[in-house]
This record gives structure tokens, C-alpha cells and sequence, in this order.
């Protein structure tokens, strides 16, 4: 039985990727942020002494929704 090889992508082809399913802008950092120990969602392995590698099929699993920006401090709508 042949075994599935693995795919691992970089950074930014992992941004890209969340970019397109997602629906808007998705940065790097978001993405690294993804592979840390506490959440985890995605797995990485070391490339080289800076450079990650993410797993394809995790990202292909993530849908990622936009945040919606709150208002800070008191509103002054019924002010005139």
C-alpha cells in the first residue's frame, strides 16, 4: 500500500492559502501565531534556523473570520 506523502508549505504560501478560503487578507504572523504550543492548530517542523514549515492539510482545514472591530470608550451619538 503506498503511503500518502506529507506536504508541507511555507509561510507565505500558508498565508496565501487561509487568504483564499478566508475571504480577506491573512498575514504570516497570523499564521505562526497558528503553530505556537498554547493553540496549535496547525502543525510546523524547522526548516532552517528561521524559517517554519506548516502542515497543508491543517491549513486546509482552518476557515478563519474576520474580526469585527468594537468601539472603544463612550459614544457620543445623542449628542448634538
Amino acid at each position: 500500500m503506498p503511503q500518502k506523502k506529507e506536504e508541507w508549505i511555507s509561510g507565505r504560501e500558508a498565508a496565501d492559502l487561509l487568504t483564499q478560503r478566508s475571504g480577506h487578507t491573512i498575514k504570516q504572523d497570523y499564521v505562526r501565531w497558528l503553530s505556537r504550543e498554547p493553540y496549535a492548530k496547525i502543525r510546523s517542523k524547522p526548516f532552517d534556523g528561521r524559517t517554519s514549515l506548516y502542515k497543508r492539510a491543517d491549513l486546509e482545514k482552518i476557515v478563519v473570520k474576520k474580526k469585527v472591530p468594537k468601539k472603544k470608550g463612550a459614544t457620543h451619538e445623542g449628542d448634538q
